[in-house]
């Protein structure tokens, strides 16, 4: 007669119940066990190895504790011929999660053996399933019915470690703006609350993505077809402002307005409103001290706004905190709900001068002038760098990741604008640490460069003189660029004249000189077809207060 033992340390035990010589807690779904079940074949009553001839298989079943088999339950080769007296199983894994299971071990001729109890954990991501998909939809409206996706392991297992899922829409082979908010799984199940298209038509789809990670998985699925239907009227759009008002006369310019859905289309169906109007005061319209910032000794050059799916986010350009210039810059989110500004990011600046926000190809990036790299300080005076490396960045998840820098001259102000398909950027290098009078330089920009090759161009390096400030505008549809101009360092006076640019060719074109005084500032604004510059002047001859 035989019975089945097992072999621990090369120590041959009778009557172990093929114990495995396995951590319970070591069995994930999807991974072979650390250790590998091993029999010995003995003689019973004694530890003699059976001498048995060939043929001998023994099969290995996955059972709950009460020894009821757990169909599929495990991976690998359940069915082991014995050799010499010892069965090696070599790639059993666990396919299904839970715990108090044990493998019981079978042959014609033996007794039935078994291991003792263990667990098994849910594996990494191997599956991603759409339990439920969208349905109906409305523009503009979060969806009635929001998907709900489950991630799985290889044996179907919910995985338990959180995982996000990304999703975006297309339609016609073309990316369709989304709106809504990427969804973590819990307990492997991931239910979207808040995804809205804001666009009418058929055949739109949802693709969602998993990236893993822990192990490198990248998985995805595919929704089913939907139409978007236009949503019920929601919201009143003007599309002609009122003009020349005179008392008791008609406008010249008569209002026009458009009832649209939540998604801004078009109800044309819309045949039974009644659109009223009436002329009020604007009460809205005031200026309220929310609260400061930052604190009394930072220094602050700019900030910048810009939006980004109707979420306002703002940039502070930190200058200098009363001890260095190298601090961090901070950028912060309008939380519309309790009307407060909210941290979001600090970004590592140096002396930063400006900061500005350009959009190209649905993308959105933000341009840092950094006018002054501190490296010491002795006796109170710091000591460094003024051609030092301004910074491109890329808004994307809510956050700011640089993708290229270039280097300024202690860069004042930086300007971005589009002529046609092209984005410029253009500096203004104010002091390169021991001139004024120093070249500010044109760029143009190009964010689908191939990652690794510089996005900027330098395409025209332009004389200034502690050039202060660069400003955009167009005229009767032609270009213009205006650069502010602080000192002139022949003349040793704040009086020197600032230039104006025209773009023609590929080029700026010096247009025509305006004497200024220390410039800090330019704006403009139209009047019909007519532009005005506003240009601030800080100082007189020596610097000091202007009329401005």
């Amino acid at each position: 007669a035989a019975s089945v033992g097992c072999e621990v340390d090369g120590a041959i035990l009778p009557g172990c119940d093929a114990f495995l010589n396995l951590d319970p807690g070591a069995a994930v779904v999807g991974f072979n066990f650390a250790h590998q079940p091993r029999l010995v074949l003995i003689v019973a009553g004694s530890t003699f190895v059976f001498q048995h001839p060939p043929g001998v298989y023994f099969t290995a079943n996955l059972t709950t504790f009460d020894n009821e088999t757990v169909p599929g339950g495990l991976g690998g080769s359940v069915m082991v011929e014995a050799f010499l007296g010892r069965v090696n199983f070599t790639d059993l894994s666990m396919l299904v999660s839970g715990h108090g299971f044990r493998i019981r071990f079978d042959s014609p001729g033996f007794p039935t053996s078994f291991s003792p109890p263990f667990r098994a954990v849910p594996g990494t991501p191997v599956w991603v399933d759409i339990l439920q998909d969208v349905d109906h939809p409305e523009a503009g409206a979060s969806f009635v019915q929001q998907p709900v996706l489950a991630v799985t392991d290889v044996g179907g297992n919910l995985v338990a470690v959180p995982v996000l899922i990304s999703v975006v829409s297309w339609r016609d082979g073309a990316r369709v703006e989304l709106q809504g908010t990427n969804v973590p799984t819990m307990g492997g199940l991931a239910n979207f609350t808040d995804l809205t298209i804001n666009r009418v038509g058929n055949d739109f789809l949802l693709v969602f993505s998993v990236s893993d990670a822990c192990c490198g998985a990248t998985l995805g699925a595919n929704g089913s077809l939907f139409n978007v239907s236009l949503g019920g009227s929601a919201q009143i759009v003007e599309l002609q402002t009122p003009e020349n008002a005179r008392g008791g006369f008609a406008f010249g310019v008569q209002p026009a307005v458009q009832i649209v859905d939540a998604g801004g289309n078009d109800v044309s169906d819309d045949n039974a409103s009644t659109i009223t109007a009436s002329i009020e005061k604007d009460p809205s319209v005031r200026m309220e001290v929310l609260g400061s910032l930052l604190s009394p000794n930072t220094h602050v050059r700019d900030l910048e706004a810009f939006e980004v799916n109707g979420t306002t986010y703002v940039l502070a350009a930190l200058n200098y905190d009363g001890v260095t210039y190298n601090v961090q810059s901070v950028l912060y989110r309008w939380d519309l709900t309790t009307r407060s500004i909210v941290e979001v990011q600090t970004v590592a600046s140096n002396g930063a001068a400006d900061w500005d926000h350009v959009q190209v190809g649905g993308e959105h990036y933000l341009f840092l002038a950094n006018g002054f790299r501190q490296v010491s300080s002795v006796d109170d005076e710091l000591l460094g760098a003024y051609v030092t490396a301004s910074k491109v960045f890329h808004f994307t998840g809510g956050r700011l990741v640089e993708i290229d820098s270039f280097l300024t001259s202690g860069a004042a102000s930086i300007e971005t604008f589009a002529i046609g398909t092209t984005t410029f950027v253009v500096v203004a290098n104010n002091f390169d640490g021991l001139r004024t009078d120093i070249d500010s330089d044109l760029y143009e920009f190009h964010p689908a460069s191939l990652v690794g090759s510089t996005y900027l161009t330098k395409i025209q390096e332009i004389p200034t003189k502690a050039a202060k400030a660069w400003h955009h505008f167009v005229h009767l549809f032609v270009h213009y660029v205006f650069v502010a101009q602080a000192f002139d360092p022949d003349a040793n006076s704040y009086i020197t004249p600032s230039v104006l640019y025209r773009y023609s060719g590929g080029s700026l074109v010096q247009s025509q000189t305006v004497m200024t005084s220390s410039v800090t500032s330019i704006s403009s604004f139209h009047v019909g077809t007519r532009t005005f510059l506003v240009l601030s002047n800080a100082g007189g001859d020596s610097g000091s207060a202007s009329s401005g």
